[in-house]
Parts: C-alpha cells; sequence; structure tokens
C-alpha cells in the first residue's frame, strides 16, 4: 500500500511540474494516458548514448525508441509524447514515453553586462507572451539555472515554410543584458534588458518595415542565468523591454514603443 501511495503521489507530482499540462482523459474520466507536449530538460548518458529528458520535479521520461542527441547541445526541448501515468518506475523515478514526434529544441541565449554607452540602436519592438499553457514562463531548478521565455517577434508576410522561417531568423537577434553597475533595484530585483534586432532594418525605414513585416512567429526561448553574479542576492528577476504602441504593427521607432516587463520569481536559497 505504501508503494502505491508513492507511486500515485509521484504520477500527479509529474503531471503537475512539467511545464506544459497534459491531457490526461483521452479515452474517458478514467484514462491513465497523458498527452502533451512539455518542455523538458535533455539530459544524455556517455556519449550523447541514452537520451532522455527531465522535469521540474526530477521525473525522468525515457523514449521507447533511441533518439539523435541534437548536435547544437542545446538543453531543453519541447517534447510531443504520450505515455501511462500509471507505469511509474519507482526504482528509476521515470516513466516510458512514445515520441508523438521530434523534440523541438529551445534556442539558448547567454546574459552579458554592458555600460549605458553600448546601448542597442534600430531596435524592433517584440513580445513575451502568454502562451495559454505555462504563462508567460518560468525559472527552472531550484538552483536558479535557467530562465524559460516565450516571445513572438515580427516576421514578413511571405515566410509561410519552415524552409522560409529558417533563412529569415539568420538575420534575427535576440540580445539578453544587465546595465553594469545597475544589476539590482532597491527591492533585490535582478534587471535583466532584452532587445531585438532585424539586420536591415532601421528607424528612417519604418513604414518599409511595417509593410514587409507583417507576420508574426512565437517560440520558447532560455537562458542560462547560472553567471550572473548578483543573482544570489536577487528574489526576483525582471525581464525588460520595448513592445509596441501601435494597434497590431511592429515598431522601429522609440516614440512608437513602450517599456514592458515581466516578473519571476526566484527560489530561495537554502
Amino acid at each position: 500500500m505504501k508503494n502505491m501511495k508513492k507511486m500515485k503521489w509521484a504520477a500527479l507530482l509529474a503531471a503537475v511540474m512539467t511545464t506544459v499540462g497534459f491531457t490526461s482523459c483521452l479515452d474517458g474520466e478514467n484514462s491513465t494516458t497523458a498527452q502533451g507536449a512539455p518542455i523538458l530538460k535533455v539530459e544524455s548518458g556517455y556519449m550523447g548514448v541514452d537520451t532522455y529528458f527531465v522535469d521540474q520535479a526530477g521525473v525522468k521520461y525515457r523514449p521507447e525508441k533511441m533518439i539523435v542527441p541534437d548536435v547544437k547541445g542545446r538543453e531543453f526541448a519541447q517534447v510531443p509524447l504520450q505515455y501511462d501515468t500509471s507505469l511509474y518506475n519507482e526504482q528509476d523515478n521515470s516513466f516510458n514515453i512514445t515520441m508523438l514526434g521530434d523534440p523541438l529544441y529551445l534556442t539558448k541565449y547567454d546574459v552579458r553586462t554592458q555600460s549605458e554607452e553600448q546601448k542597442l540602436s534600430n531596435t524592433v519592438s517584440f513580445n513575451i507572451i502568454d502562451d495559454m499553457h505555462n504563462g508567460k514562463g518560468a525559472v527552472w531548478d531550484k538552483k536558479n539555472q535557467y530562465l524559460l521565455l516565450p516571445i513572438s517577434y515580427p516576421i514578413p508576410n511571405d515566410v509561410n515554410t519552415k524552409d522560409k522561417l529558417t533563412e529569415e531568423l539568420k538575420k534575427h537577434h535576440l540580445h539578453f543584458y544587465t546595465k553594469e553597475g545597475k544589476e539590482l533595484s532597491k527591492d533585490k530585483e535582478l534587471l535583466l534588458y532584452a532587445s531585438y534586432t532585424i539586420d536591415g532594418i532601421e528607424e528612417n525605414k519604418e513604414d518599409e518595415f511595417q509593410q514587409k513585416y507583417g507576420g508574426a512567429n512565437a517560440e520558447w526561448c532560455y537562458l542560462d542565468i547560472r553567471n550572473i553574479s548578483q543573482i544570489k542576492e536577487a528574489k526576483k528577476i525582471k525581464v525588460i523591454y520595448d513592445k509596441t504602441k501601435l494597434f497590431n504593427r511592429p515598431a522601429v521607432k522609440p516614440e512608437n514603443k513602450e517599456e514592458a516587463y515581466v516578473e519571476y520569481q526566484l527560489f530561495e536559497a537554502k
């Protein structure tokens, strides 16, 4: 009976702690089949063999078939999967999963420090969005190692295939930085600034930019925040960025953008 309680608790914890919610009643109210596309941390054994995934609670999700490791070494992925919540492996703290598609690896960004004089020009409005499942992101790991963010940014109207999007994104750059000497607010918030640039886009050509960039794309990304020394003193992370003031149109000119922010609670050190 004790082991049964542990298994039920682990299954419940796994469903709650995965970043994207699961649909667990595929075949009726009593179904034990969970299906979804959670964002999970990628883990591998020696030489990349035995790649599997881990959620915030430390529960492992082991694919039934071997998957090819990410050549870029990215540490998070959105994983389309299905598994039986009643088949929890207590010894390994894991579930065996059926992959419903290829993992979608998240782009990784580092955080740098810059002075006021290094301010970027011709930045483009973008947004940190609420994806309806996960809110506007979260700090991953109780050691405050990563920050996961869902973002939306403008793309050209004619970018309607995966190949076109891949080519277009070669011109896009997302910058994360702290301001030297002003990393922490009085309220112990780590002030993290985000700016978006697209090669060839300038303030004096905003009308032309808006006509061409009428589309939008959304994706998850993550930041490695382990090397920010002030993270140990901070209680929250405040991500500050510029969003458009124009209805349904991106902006480049400063007067057409406004500052926005999202706050993320950090785990307390123990």
